[in-house]
């Protein structure tokens, strides 16, 4: 039997300040976080209260963002879903993992070759369950994003027709309890992206008073909100405002749901790095545009990101950063090592220096390309090779920047050794619309035209699981 005397002893030595009760061997020393990444659908980061709006739309997310790592100049690689998550995923720019939209054949899309490491994988090889509940049709297994998760729990969705980010939640923790060893589990909730028809726990929060005629869901009439994504419905200004009560309706909806989360995590053993961003924004005509994926300006490129757990301190960053930069920093925390062709830097050992943000690919109208630092935006246009800048004030663009020539010239050569080409997007070889059913999804969201007949699957195929 041990002495007493010598128990006593033991924890002496462990209280000093350079001894630690792990160290003694009376505790195990932590394991490695379960890593928890949220991507939420078309979240605009200045409609969420811990980036200063007046509505109360985020009181979970204010809370957490109290406790991590808040980045007030985070920026995504697409001003919409496909591209911006295989950047998450891939830590490549879209013009390297070449998986967006064709700018010569609209109904062409790519897909990841199975030839590109992506994080779920890495996060394998370092020991890590790996699971993945997604919501949007442009995350379906045929675009090939589901290369290296053990589980890939998708549910194609239509405007009106998704699982919500309450049972993501509930889905996720339940296959977070199911093992033992650490994880890494990516939650995408659909909200707030089209329709906005907020559950009837938040309706009525924001949205207040009758509803407008012209927003009104009458059988037989079409979708108010499809007229305005196709941009045939300019809706009056009380229609406006009230679209986007809808919506923070539905971010709140969303804070609800991280709240579950919050509390379920709470309940594990494991501790856990929490991030929270969005793959893009939301345009309210904030430049005479609705909706997302035909531009790069701020309130579609500027999205919310959170990082909360074991390496972070309570603060916050005014650097500019993007997705690459996640991945990194995730890779990192997982114990892996990044691919030789991904970027992006440890959003926890930043380098000194100003940083941009490079965006490009939209899903309708011309090719597109942005870079943006705190500065300026530069809005590139690769086909007719024309470039416009526009100043920044408070993250949104006011205008046409008063220097054109000298803060033009300075952008297009950082976008140039950044990219190191000016050509728009070419799209990697693959696929078209993969399949009937995706194909009826993505129609059903607006993102192609109904009356075209569905591609087949290309040759080379897309990535398979691993």
């Amino acid at each position: 039997m041990r002495s007493p005397h010598l128990n006593a002893a033991v924890l002496l030595a462990c209280s000093l300040p350079a001894g630690s009760l792990s160290a003694c061997g009376l505790l195990s020393p932590p394991g490695p976080p379960d890593i928890v990444l949220v991507v939420a659908d078309t979240v605009r980061a200045d409609h969420l209260g811990l980036y200063g709006y007046d509505r109360p739309t985020s009181p979970a997310l204010d809370a957490l963002a109290a406790k991590g790592m808040r980045y007030d100049r985070a920026y995504a690689q697409a001003g919409w879903t496909l591209p911006s998550i295989t950047t998450l995923l891939t830590g490549l720019y879209p013009h390297q993992h070449q998986v967006g939209r064709d700018p010569k054949q609209p109904d062409r899309f790519g897909c990841l070759p199975d030839t590109v490491t992506t994080l779920p994988e890495i996060a394998a090889t370092a020991g890590y369950r790996t699971g993945a509940f997604f919501n949007n049709t442009f995350l379906a297994p045929e675009f090939g994003l589901q290369q290296g998760f053990d589980r890939y729990d998708f549910q194609g969705a239509t405007n009106d027709n998704h699982r919500s980010a309450a049972q993501t939640v509930t889905d996720g923790l339940t296959w977070l309890a199911g093992g033992d060893t650490p994880a890494f589990l990516l939650l995408h909730f659909m909200e707030p992206h089209l329709d906005y028809q907020p559950p009837s726990d938040v309706a009525g929060t924001f949205a207040t008073g009758a509803r407008p005629d012209e927003l009104k869901l009458i059988p037989g009439r079409d979708n108010p909100f499809t007229l305005m994504q196709m941009r045939q419905l300019v809706p009056s200004p009380e229609g406006k405002a009230f679209t986007v009560a809808l919506y923070d309706e539905e971010l709140l909806a969303v804070d609800r749901a991280m709240a579950a989360l919050s509390a379920g995590l709470a309940g594990r053993d494991r501790e856990a790095l929490v991030v929270f961003t969005s793959d893009h924004g939301e345009e309210f005509w904030d430049h005479g545009g609705f909706e997302h994926g035909h531009a790069l300006w701020s309130e579609l490129t500027r999205v919310p990101l959170i990082v909360a757990g074991p390496g972070f301190s309570a603060g916050s960053s005014d650097a500019v950063v993007e997705h690459l930069d996640l991945f990194q920093t995730l890779v990192a925390v997982a114990g892996g090592l990044p691919p030789a062709t991904s970027g992006g830097a440890d959003l926890r050992h930043l380098p000194a220096g100003e940083r941009a943000a490079l965006s490009e690919n939209c899903l309708y109208g011309p090719p597109c390309i942005s870079l943006v630092d705190r500065q300026a935006r530069l809005v590139f246009d690769p086909v007719q090779r024309a470039a416009r800048v526009w100043a920044l004030d408070d993250h949104h663009e006011t205008g046409p920047h008063p220097d054109q020539q000298a803060q033009g010239q300075r952008l297009l050569a950082a976008l140039q050794a950044r990219r190191g080409h000016l050509d728009p997007l070419t799209v990697a070889k693959g696929t078209r619309v993969p399949s009937f059913e995706t194909f009826q999804q993505l129609a059903a969201l607006g993102y192609i035209d109904s009356s075209a007949a569905p591609g087949e699957a290309g040759e080379g195929g897309c990535g398979r699981s691993r």
